[in-house]
């Protein structure tokens, strides 16, 4: 408390582990979703850096009129408090899934440096829309955000919920 900056540090670390649970928490209810996509975890547990954790994610409507494409994306949210997008990598926001498709993925596990154990969340997401989850990122608690201050603003409506959601 006698630090200087003090409550400016905790004032930080609250707003930051805010935006971290608003996007932990986001949820969708709609009951018909089991329907449309399957997210499958590949492996069992994870005992050391190195091994590989897989997930298979499948688009279960058959191609007809009503089915439609998926654009999938996949973030980690870390024991850090930190959040990347590790699906796609590099510049993609998502990966289009046919109906009838599948896409099996792996992922290496990494410790955080100091570290040694970990717990940490893949959240995949499915829209129809074309929609950027990258500014949902956070660097690991303590570190500077790096992210541009700046949104398009030709954001879609769940771009915008996600905007209310970790301001």
């Amino acid at each position: 408390a006698t630090e200087p900056h003090a409550v400016d540090h905790v004032e930080a670390r609250l707003v930051h582990l805010a935006r971290y649970m608003g996007v932990r928490d986001l949820r969708v209810e709609d009951p018909g979703a089991a329907q449309k996509l399957q997210v499958e975890l590949i492996g069992n547990s994870i005992s050391r850096p190195g091994d590989v954790v897989g997930l298979r994610v499948t688009n279960l409507q058959r191609p007809g009129s009503d089915a439609r494409i998926l654009n999938i994306t996949v973030l980690c949210l870390s024991s850090d408090w930190s959040i990347a997008q590790i699906h796609p990598a590099g510049a993609g926001n998502f990966q289009p899934l046919s109906p009838g498709e599948t896409i099996n993925l792996e992922f290496d596990a990494l410790l955080p440096a100091g570290q040694t154990l970990s717990v940490d969340t893949l959240k995949v997401f499915a829209t129809r829309a074309t929609t950027n989850f990258r500014w949902l990122e956070l660097p690991a608690l303590d570190q500077p955000l790096t992210r541009p201050a700046t949104r398009s603003m030709n954001m879609n409506a769940l771009e915008q919920l996600l905007a209310a959601v970790t301001d």
